[in-house]
């Protein structure tokens, strides 16, 4: 008789098959696409914004490569880079002052 493992996101519900599974950025581009889309620019705005601060945590993360959804538009790819650079010359700033318990937190 066959048993399957209940915690193998295979044989669990959808949504707990989505919990486990996640597209860096994914979030960000659908709401940038869908405000542009809709000529909502407030929306826009909120978007880069959003990708700005992925780039920072990015970093922060150690993660180097930007979220491949981010790639292809050319204003979400300049906010993740922007972002990225400014957490890295913070970090190389707190750094160079000498206090390294504050570059890690």
């Amino acid at each position: 008789m066959h048993t399957h493992n209940s915690r193998s996101p295979l044989h669990g519900s959808t949504s707990e098959c989505l919990k486990q599974t996640t597209v860096r950025g994914l979030d960000t581009r659908c709401r940038y696409a869908i405000a542009h889309m809709a000529g909502d620019w407030n929306g826009v705005d909120a978007a880069l914004n959003a990708a700005g601060d992925k780039g920072m945590r990015d970093f922060q993360l150690g993660r180097s490569r930007m979220p491949p959804l981010f790639a292809d538009v050319t204003e979400l790819a300049r906010e993740w880079k922007r972002g990225y650079a400014i957490e890295s010359e913070n970090f190389a700033a707190v750094l160079a002052r000498g206090d390294s318990t504050e570059a890690l937190d």
